[in-house]
């Protein structure tokens, strides 16, 4: 018969586990809906990094909060850039997430919804 001891680590796992799972569920949930509000684009344009230097890029998908695009460099996570945005100006962002050279962006502050729609009718695909 498990002790008291064993019996409440246990159940300390399992709501643990249980956390988690709720937890990944809600990021899931998030990162779909965020996905739900962007634009699907094809933008070539740059980047510009820490000291001016400028780097071309391709913006995947776009949306108010921000973008993905494909680097040829590598960017750390929470490091600080600007966006050439076409036909707006450039735009303060933060590397959200990074992997294998696709960068996650969030615009600070976000892009107005009507250059967002802009781009989406002058760089939008079909998906």
């Amino acid at each position: 018969m498990p002790c008291k001891i064993e019996l409440a680590l246990f159940f300390e796992s399992v709501i643990t586990m249980l956390d988690v799972q709720q937890s990944l569920a809600s990021h899931v949930f998030e990162v779909n809906r965020r996905r739900s509000l962007r634009s699907e684009v094809t933008i070539p344009t740059q980047i510009m990094l820490p000291g001016r230097r400028l780097v071309p890029i391709e913006i995947s998908n776009i949306s108010e909060g921000g973008a993905f695009a494909a680097l040829p460099v590598q960017l750390e996570e929470r490091s600080k850039a600007k966006i050439d945005v076409p036909g707006f100006d450039w735009a303060p962002v933060t590397v959200v997430w990074a992997m294998n050279g696709r960068y996650g962006f969030a615009f600070d502050p976000p892009l107005d919804f009507h250059v967002t729609e802009a781009l989406r009718v002058v760089y939008g695909r079909s998906v």
